[in-house]
């Protein structure tokens, strides 16, 4: 079992039985389930030591959340939701913030470093794309390296681009492509210098696949998270 799945394992359980039955109360016919959206995290903050993480006070990780971690999709009913970041054996917290869950949207929660700084805050950004060939894959890049300027993101030797001039905390679009073995490539925007080369892992037909582009091009003292890209479906 993935190592962050401890919390929600049962209720998400719950969800996907109870969406596949058709329940009733005696009564009135079905009982309706209460509107849900999805939501993720990624720890991508290359300062940070290692963290726990809070959604509405529940713990969500079993072992230490550490940098390029990922915890995975799981369904919650739409509303208010607070996120809440510690380090490992401490209760203060390093960002608490609330965050809107609509029903049937996507949403990944990053932990980034805030401008400038090694303390963190959260990102919270919604994931939308809308295939028009279920033979296609959907592929998009977000910029999550602090000391990092703009970047145009290829995939080499194929159009259209993924995104061009993003900047630190911005993702682009998805941008539709042919299911097949690609490389992808990062340029700094000032001087086309080539920041980062990645062969992508198989695409599969009609999914959807993210790169986060993480790290530092100039760590820290005593810091080795280097520029590297994480890709996440």
């Amino acid at each position: 079992m993935n190592r962050f799945l401890r919390l929600f394992v049962i209720s998400s359980l719950c969800v996907a039985l109870l969406g596949g039955c058709s329940l009733t109360d005696g009564s009135s016919g079905s009982l309706e389930l209460p509107p849900s959206g999805s939501i993720a995290f990624v720890n991508a903050s290359p300062s940070s030591a290692d963290v726990n993480i809070y959604f509405n006070e529940d713990k969500v990780n079993v072992e230490p959340f550490k940098f390029k971690d990922y915890f995975n999709y799981f369904t919650t009913a739409e509303g208010d939701k607070k996120f809440k970041i510690t380090l490992v054996g401490s209760t203060v917290a390093l960002s608490d913030t609330t965050i809107r869950v609509v029903q049937n949207k996507a949403y990944t929660v990053y932990v980034v470093d805030k401008p400038g700084t090694t303390t963190v805050k959260t990102l919270f950004l919604e994931d939308t794309g809308l295939l028009t060939d279920k033979a296609n894959t959907m592929i998009r890049l977000i910029h999550l390296s602090p000391d990092t300027p703009a970047v145009n993101i290829t995939l080499a030797g194929v159009a259209p681009s993924i995104g061009t001039g993003l900047t630190y905390q911005h993702a682009s679009n998805y941008v539709e492509f042919p299911t097949a073995s690609y490389t992808a490539e990062i340029r700094r925007v000032s001087d086309n210098a080539l920041l980062l080369q990645v062969a992508l892992p198989a695409l599969l037909p009609g999914s959807y696949q993210t790169m986060l582009f993480v790290g530092y091009t100039t760590p820290p003292v005593g810091n080795t998270n280097t520029l590297s890209a994480t890709v996440i479906r």
